[in-house]
Parts: C-alpha cells; sequence; structure tokens
C-alpha cells in the first residue's frame, strides 16, 4: 500500500489437536503500521469458516533496531 501501511491476508488449515478433534479451515487479515524507522504497529483478526465457531485477533507493537550506527560504503560511495 505505502512506506506506512502494509495489508495482508490469509486462508489457513489447522489439523486437529486431538485424535478424533474437528479440522479447522480459516482467514485472518491483518496490518503493520509504521510509525517511523523503528515503532511498528502490527494486527490482525480473523475468523473460522469450518470447525469450531472461533474468532482470533492480535495486536502487537514492534521496536526495531539497527546493530550499528555506520553504514557500510560501496565501491562507488568510497572516495578515491
Amino acid at each position: 500500500m505505502s512506506e506506512s501501511l502494509t495489508l495482508g491476508g490469509e486462508v489457513f488449515r489447522a489439523t486437529a489437536s486431538a485424535q478424533d478433534g474437528p479440522n479447522a479451515v480459516g482467514w485472518n487479515l491483518g496490518a503493520v503500521i509504521n510509525l517511523n524507522e523503528h515503532h511498528h504497529v502490527l494486527a490482525s483478526a480473523g475468523r473460522n469458516f469450518s470447525g469450531p465457531s472461533e474468532t482470533q485477533a492480535y495486536l502487537g507493537y514492534q521496536f526495531t533496531f539497527t546493530a550499528g550506527s555506520h553504514a557500510v560504503k560501496t565501491a562507488e560511495q568510497a572516495p578515491r
């Protein structure tokens, strides 16, 4: 969508957690909102098509950082 917003979706199938348990098929829609280079909000929500009637949702925060503050210079950027 843009540098500050990424949207996504998925359809999934989950196998039964017990031998006689039900399988489930569902969907999720999600987004990542980049507040700036280091701060991000993650959100996802969805529902099952089949199997137990369940709704799931997720809201999270992500902080990203760089290992160092010095950029590696390429051959074109290096002084001559």
